[in-house]
């Protein structure tokens, strides 16, 4: 079977297959033909749980990336929403379709009827039942004791292998434009940066350990949302989609550890290269007693454009650079940014809906992250560090949004001593926004957002393989990412307000970080 071949699952109760005398299965196998009529490509659709295909496929193509068409095909009957092997599969794909910013994977089909879909269930009582009745099914419940070949029948089945068709091709569209961008920055990933490490590595992390802490996340500043008489310079077309999550929230504990062991690996070596030298050029600083404590806000840049190697080490570098701060007694949060869906989201297809008025702001679903709040600690916020490389998280990136989001956190905390340094390889970028708006659209309101915040809190940003000081006026360059610790800290402590919060055994005009010798 070819690595791009599309394919499909089916989550059924075998018992309800048995009873119909294999009408499930043979339904089935009328589907994978007439999607393969109408595509004229390969399309697998895996059935039976204790086949060994199902296991194989299942494991390789639910971790592989957008462009790798999967999706999950419910039988939905009673006994669906009682079988834990079904119900975990109808999660695993949901929280897949979180990550992803896309409703397309799961194609239910409705096949007995169900209290749990009723008007009169109990709304909030089951999650799953929730994500159903939001979708489009397939009503196959007129269908189930007739034959293929009978009207409309067959137009049913035609019309949901045409749905499909539809979605692979989208989802393709989608993932070029990922590679795309990814391959014109020279950032594309090596197999080996994206690898998922084995899940043994993780033993010696319990949940207890990893997830001890959590605490909860404030929201963005207002962003003015669309209307027709706004003279507003930037704003939201619709601001319902947008999410603050943590990290944690996006995937499994166990494919969170998973990442964490991987992100671990990256930091191992980064310690074993720089630790003795960042150590002795950290040292020297003391806090002075009576000085306000520093508070530091990392915002990172989470766009396609930081796939692969960029992305990889921010994350091991984010890793370490906790552990040095919490050694320096400085408060710090991590938060990432990026959007929920490519070319677009469900804000797109409101304004789409509403006839495509004119100037309609931004046209994506925001998703920022909180890696690690101010209030966390490092050990417990660790784990989430591994999260960034997560194979369909980064998408587009508006920073101006992101920007005012991690000021109005950092503005939260008492201290009059307040930085945030963002971690960037770019100018913003959202092609739906920037299509139907003025091309400097979201560059402008970055600018307007830096000028708004100025004199409030000390801004650096550090930029990957792109200078982006024509956005951020006090940035650094690194022309590659495995200097990203070292250049953070030598923004960190030839800061003004780093240095009036804590005192040097060896005062100097500037700080320069010195790499040893093997790198």
């Amino acid at each position: 079977m070819s690595e791009r071949q599309p394919v499909a699952f089916l989550s059924y109760v075998r018992s309800n297959d048995d009873h119909d005398n294999g009408a499930i299965t043979a339904f089935r196998k009328r589907l994978e033909g007439e999607v393969r009529m109408q595509t004229g490509e390969s399309f697998a659709i895996f059935q039976d749980r204790n086949d060994i295909s199902w296991g194989q496929q299942w494991e390789e193509r639910i971790e592989r990336s957008l462009s790798d068409a999967t999706f999950l095909i419910p039988i939905v009957t009673p006994s669906f929403f009682r079988s834990p092997a079904c119900r975990s599969e109808f999660s695993i794909f949901a929280r897949k379709e979180k990550l992803l910013g896309l409703n397309r994977l799961i194609l239910p089909l409705y096949y007995i009827t169900c209290d749990q879909l009723s008007a009169t269930y109990e709304v909030g009582s089951d999650e799953i039942v929730e994500t159903l009745k939001l979708r489009n099914w397939t009503d196959w419940r007129h269908f189930r004791f007739k034959q293929f070949v009978e009207e409309p029948v067959a137009s049913a089945l035609a019309e949901m292998a045409a749905m499909i068709k539809g979605s692979i091709r989208e989802l393709e569209a989608i993932g070029n434009l990922s590679r795309a961008k990814a391959t014109s920055q020279n950032q594309v990933a090596t197999s080996e940066s994206l690898q998922a490490p084995d899940l043994e590595e993780a033993a010696s992390l319990t949940e207890e350990t990893i997830f001890e802490d959590a605490s909860p996340t404030e929201s963005a500043n207002e962003i003015p949302v669309y209307s027709p008489d706004s003279t507003a310079s930037y704003c939201a077309y619709t601001k319902d989609y947008d999410e603050v999550v943590e990290a944690s929230e996006l995937v499994e504990r166990a494919e969170l550890v998973r990442l964490h062991r991987f992100i671990q690996r990256r930091s191992k070596v980064l310690r074993t290269i720089h630790g003795e030298a960042l150590g002795s050029f950290l040292s020297p600083f003391t806090p002075i007693a009576d000085a306000p404590p520093l508070c530091v806000s990392v915002l990172i840049d989470n766009s396609g454009s930081m796939r692969g190697e960029p992305i990889t080490m921010t994350a091991a570098w984010c890793n370490l650079i906790a552990e040095w701060m919490d050694k320096l007694r400085i408060s710090t949060e991590f938060l990432g940014f990026t959007t929920r869906a490519w070319k677009g989201g469900q804000s797109k297809e409101r304004w789409i809906a509403a006839g495509k008025p004119t100037n309609p702001g931004r046209l994506n679903d925001l998703r920022h992250l909180v890696y690690k709040s101010f209030s966390a600690s490092v050990g417990a916020s660790a784990p989430n560090f591994g999260m960034m490389a997560r194979e369909g998280l980064l998408k587009e990136n508006i920073d101006g949004e992101a920007v005012l989001w991690a000021f109005a956190r950092l503005q939260q905390q008492r201290s009059s001593h307040k930085m945030l340094i963002v971690i960037s390889d770019g100018a913003p970028v959202d092609d739906t926004t920037l299509s139907v708006n003025r091309p400097d659209y979201l560059e402008q309101h970055l600018q307007e957002v830096i000028e708004s915040i100025s004199g409030k809190v000390r801004l650096h940003a550090i930029g990957i393989g792109t200078d982006v000081s024509p956005c951020y006026p006090n940035a650094a360059t690194i022309t590659n990412s495995s200097d990203i610790g070292p250049r953070f800290f030598e923004v960190l402590v030839n800061d003004e307000l780093f240095q009036s919060s804590y005192h040097s055994s060896e005062p100097r005009k500037r700080y320069r970080y010195i790499a040893p010798k093997s790198t």
